[in-house]
């Protein structure tokens, strides 16, 4: 079965190296010299109209807010992140950026000192003017950060919220051109945490497939959906429905009843149990026999989540599954494989230990730890993504074929 993405951790290095380049140019030119404290911005003093902005929301990580709508939006430059500009360059008015984190730590690639908890921003020599507050009930951090090398003073607003570091901030100088602060300050005022809002399905669309007889609802902004029939080249009874969305994020399999993998033989000759533990799902033969089974749990009402990683020659992968048992007993599970957002596995402690201990030798990554902090749910990006499988889950309906 071709599951989800192959990951590959050339990607995962390059995602490290870009964060060590950006955090490398920024803080390790950081002076160490003496600097002049610069006032922390203040609550803006006159009301700026927002009637005509945009609004820019992440439902993966839970945020929005508002910007001029002469502004545009880039993550080009951000590890998945969100820069307002104009043109692709900063300008007096937009300069707003908004960078998050699995972990304090995790900004701390290229700095010798990790940072461990928010206090530690506080020994900081390169940071003035240093406040901690509360932003929404969150704790937060605020100061003015000063690179003289290259004339730069940026504020900065860092938030702890769901255990995971967001950080805020605006150009205040650089080489001598003031930007629009009021501006900036203004966006901050819109700013809010999403991710307690539930995924609202009224306006999801119907799949609906009679030759499986089974349907369920997905989101309306999947373009093109569709489970299409897919049959061996030599065998044409042993046919497979196969589909994913656009991006590959989420793909879709049903595999027919005892049909035959390379090396492995007979395989789904069963119907998953929601409630089987990952010693029962191994001893199934519902999952390819070169993947792992790290985890399991009832997902939803009628589900099983198990999270499955292999390393078969040297090109490791890791995803969640979902598998859905059927009506038709011809194909007897539905499987919903979930990719993991690479970038979020790259700024995994886990996985940046890794990359740096094991420079030549990267076919065995911790795939087994990092399987437990999914399942506790310790990925934002993968909790978005699976609450989307538990609506499709929770949806499907099958007849007796």
């Amino acid at each position: 079965m071709s599951k989800s993405t192959k990951w590959l951790l050339g990607i995962l290095i390059g995602v490290v190296v870009i964060a060590a380049g950006f955090f490398g140019y920024i803080f390790m030119n950081k002076p160490k010299n003496n600097i002049a404290i610069v006032p922390t911005p203040t609550a803006t003093s006159s009301v700026i109209s927002t009637a005509d902005w945009k609004t820019y929301t992440n439902k993966d990580l839970g945020f929005s807010f508002k910007y001029p709508a002469n502004c545009a939006e880039s993550s080009s430059s951000m590890v998945g992140g969100i820069q307002i500009i104009t043109n692709n360059t900063y300008s007096n008015d937009c300069n707003f950026s908004v960078v998050p984190y699995d972990n304090l730590d995790a900004i701390s690639i290229s700095v010798p000192t990790p940072r461990k908890s928010l206090s530690d921003f506080t020994k900081d020599p390169d940071l003035s003017d240093i406040k901690q507050i509360s932003f929404q009930g969150n704790e937060a951090l605020t100061g003015v950060f000063t690179n003289n090398n290259i004339s730069y003073k940026e504020y900065v607003l860092y938030i702890v919220h769901n255990s995971h570091l967001y950080e805020i901030s605006y150009v205040l100088s650089s080489k001598g051109q003031n930007f629009n602060i009021e501006i900036s300050k203004q966006i901050i005022s819109t700013f809010q945490f999403t991710d307690s809002a539930a995924v609202s399905t009224a306006d999801w669309k119907t799949y609906e497939n009679k030759d499986l007889g089974f349907s369920f609802k997905y989101p309306s902004d999947w373009k093109n959906f569709e489970i299409k029939k897919t049959c061996n080249g030599v065998n044409k009874d042993e046919c497979d429905y196969l589909g994913n969305t656009i991006d590959y994020s989420y793909s879709f399999f049903a595999h027919k009843k005892g049909y035959q993998q390379y090396l492995a033989g007979t395989r789904n000759t069963q119907k998953v149990n929601p409630n089987w533990t990952v010693n029962e799902f191994k001893n199934s033969d519902i999952y390819e026999s070169i993947y792992t089974i790290a985890q399991a749990k009832k997902f939803g009402t009628n589900a099983l989540l198990t999270i499955e990683y292999t390393n078969y020659e040297c090109s490791p992968s890791i995803d969640a599954v979902v598998s859905i048992p059927t009506n038709n007993k011809n194909y007897p599970n539905l499987r919903i494989a979930v990719s993991i957002d690479s970038k979020e596995l790259g700024q995994d402690p886990l996985m940046i230990d890794y990359v740096k201990n094991n420079p030549d030798m990267q076919c065995d990554p911790p795939f087994g730890q990092i399987a437990k902090k999914i399942i506790d749910g310790a990925y934002p990006i993968m909790n978005s993504k699976l609450e989307i499988v538990q609506k499709i889950s929770d949806s499907f309906r099958s007849e007796v074929k």
